[in-house]
C-alpha cells in the first residue's frame, strides 16, 4: 500500500509518496491543467490512499483521483499543528507530512486491535453513541485512559475538556462554549498567593501616600 500526500495550489500540486514504514518513495510536482497526466501518474501507485488539504479548490482533484484510490482523505491544515505551526514550511515538506500522517493511521488501527479487553469494550460502547466516529473515540481514549480511575462523570468530563463554560454574573445566565480542562478560579488562591497580593497592595498604598505628601505639603 502506498500513501500519497498532496499539497494543492491553484496552478501546481506537490506530491509525496511514502511506504507503510513512512519512507519517502517519490516526490513529484504536476501542473493542475494536466489532468490526464495526473490520472496516469496516480494509476502507477495503485493500490494507494491519498490525503489532500481541504483548500478552496480541492473538489476537482478529489473527483479525479477518487475512482483510482482506495481511500481519499481531506485534511484541514489549520487543525494540524505540525503543519500550521511549523517554522519550516514548504510544499514538499507539507506533502510529506500529510503522507506520513496517513501512513501512521494504519499503524494506529493495527495497534488499537491489540488493546486490552477493557479498552476494546470501552471503544465498543463509544461506537454506539450517535455521531461519534473513530477520530472522536481515539481522542477520548487518549485523553481519558482507563475510565475506571474516575469516581463519577464530572471529573471525567472535565479531564476530557468537555465541560461547557457558564457565566452566572450576568443579569441573565449564559452558557458558553467548551472551556477545556478545569482551572482554579483567579479569585481563589493559596495562602501564600493571597499574602503576596496583600503585601503588594500595601506597598502601593504607601507609595501613593508618599506621592500625595510630596505634591501637597502640609
Amino acid at each position: 500500500m502506498s500513501f500519497v500526500g498532496v499539497d494543492l495550489h491553484q496552478k501546481v500540486i506537490s506530491i509525496c509518496v511514502v511506504s507503510e514504514d513512512r519512507q519517502v518513495v517519490c516526490r513529484q510536482p504536476l501542473a493542475c491543467v494536466w489532468e490526464g497526466k495526473i490520472r496516469e501518474w496516480f494509476t502507477q501507485w495503485a493500490p494507494f490512499q491519498v490525503v489532500v488539504e481541504a483548500t478552496a479548490s480541492y473538489e476537482w482533484f478529489v473527483r479525479l483521483v477518487e475512482p483510482l484510490a482506495e481511500r481519499v482523505v481531506l485534511a484541514r491544515a489549520k487543525k494540524l499543528p505540525v503543519i500550521a505551526e511549523s517554522t519550516r514550511k514548504s510544499d514538499k515538506l507539507d506533502a510529506q507530512v500529510l503522507a506520513e500522517l496517513l501512513a501512521i493511521q494504519k499503524q494506529l488501527r493495527a495497534f488499537a486491535k491489540q488493546a486490552p479487553a477493557a479498552e476494546r469494550e470501552a471503544r465498543a460502547v463509544l461506537e454506539t453513541i450517535p455521531t461519534v466516529g473513530p477520530v472522536t473515540i481515539d481522542v477520548l481514549r487518549s485523553e481519558l485512559g482507563d475510565v475506571r480511575r474516575f469516581r463519577c462523570q464530572k471529573p471525567a468530563v472535565s479531564a476530557a475538556g468537555l465541560a461547557p463554560a457558564r457565566r452566572e454574573s450576568l443579569p441573565r445566565p449564559r452558557a458558553q462554549g467548551m472551556c477545556g480542562r478545569w482551572q482554579p478560579s483567579p479569585s481563589v488562591g493559596t495562602r501564600s498567593s493571597r499574602a503576596r497580593s496583600t503585601d503588594a497592595d500595601g506597598q502601593r498604598n504607601v507609595q501613593n501616600s508618599a506621592s500625595r505628601s510630596l505634591h501637597h505639603p502640609a
